[in-house]
């Protein structure tokens, strides 16, 4: 126990040294899969039938100019039934439909109350300058 450094010193290097070795033989393992993909690889694309095979050129579409049509119009014709041909049960569910149709609107749609606006007194008016620097002060990042 004259020299407990050296000692010391001698057991990390021991320890690097089997460090360095397992790291050696991961790096020999990789090479050999590499390898070995490449092999497999190189048998695959061997055969014709798995081969990728070229594909045409494609050329773009010729344009074609087209004249422009006024578009033709379409008139609806509709033929409605005289009220007297319908029979009353008809219109009793009509109107019944009708009337669900309103009630549902009206539950759907809210009327719209004007809100009213606070006003600014005379003397204050908006700075800009202060609202973006109390808009800077707020969105500040947390400090510690």
């Amino acid at each position: 126990m004259e020299n407990p450094f050296g000692i010391v010193l001698l057991v990390v290097a021991g320890i690097i040294y089997k460090i360095y070795q397992s790291y050696k033989e991961e790096q020999a393992k990789a090479k050999k899969r590499l390898e070995e993909l490449k092999r497999k690889h190189q048998t695959v694309t061997d055969y014709p039938e798995f081969e990728q095979k070229k594909q045409p050129e494609r050329r773009p579409a010729p344009v074609i100019r087209e004249e422009r049509r006024p578009a033709p119009v379409i008139r609806e014709e509709s033929k409605p039934e005289p009220a007297s041909e319908l029979p009353d049960e008809v219109k009793r569910l009509q109107t019944q439909n009708q009337q669900r149709r309103n009630e549902n609107l009206k539950g759907k749609l809210k009327r719209l109350e004007p809100v009213q606006v606070e006003e600014l007194d005379k003397n204050e008016h908006f700075d800009l300058r202060q609202a973006v620097i109390q808009q800077a002060i707020l969105n500040r990042p947390y400090q510690d």
